[in-house]
């Protein structure tokens, strides 16, 4: 066995370990939207911004999206960029400082308390009875800033009615690594 089928074993069984086999997140995703999934899509589309993780690796009391890059806070720029789209519908769940994160909101967008931090399919099974039923909907993280809304129209053109896209990115030192193994 070579150093790379090593690594990929070990990190499937954590993975199995955890509970988190491909298989069943792709089935807890397709869970969450069954219903959605064979209705056709009309042009609305409602997105889904998670913003209630605590972000301890921080080392900061203020909520993680709303430290600031180029003088805006995560959180916005992923706004501005969602914005970015035509005929939107925001859906931001917050928790961890959920008062700040609120305050610092300046989009009309529907605010969704996740009381109990339990995981990403968690915050994303709170918005899903503000969802419309015939909408696209797309997913983003509130820590991820520097999303583009040509990156998001460009995603979305990728899925219709029967399919789901997700956007993931490998960082060149990852790439790197994995082709040397």
């Amino acid at each position: 066995m070579n150093k790379k089928e090593d690594l990929n074993l070990k990190t499937r069984q954590e993975k199995k370990e955890a509970g988190l086999s491909q298989s069943t997140i792709r089935n807890s995703i397709f869970e969450l939207f069954k219903g959605n999934i064979n209705k056709r899509f009309v042009h609305m589309i409602d997105v889904i911004i998670l913003a209630a993780g605590q972000g301890s690796r921080m080392q900061s009391s203020q909520p993680k999206v709303l430290h600031e890059i180029g003088g805006k806070s995560m959180l916005d720029h992923v706004v501005d960029s969602a914005m970015g789209l035509s005929d939107v519908k925001l859906h931001i769940v917050v928790g961890h400082g959920a008062d700040a994160v609120k305050a610092s909101l300046k989009q009309p967008c529907h605010i969704i308390e996740q009381t109990e931090q339990l995981g990403t399919a968690h915050a994303v099974s709170q918005a899903l009875p503000n969802l419309s039923p015939d909408s696209q909907v797309l997913i983003l993280y509130a820590d991820v800033p520097l999303i583009q809304p040509e990156t998001l129209t460009r995603m979305l053109a990728e899925v219709d009615a029967e399919s789901i896209a997700c956007l993931l990115y490998t960082s060149p030192s990852q790439r790197d690594r994995t082709r040397s193994s």
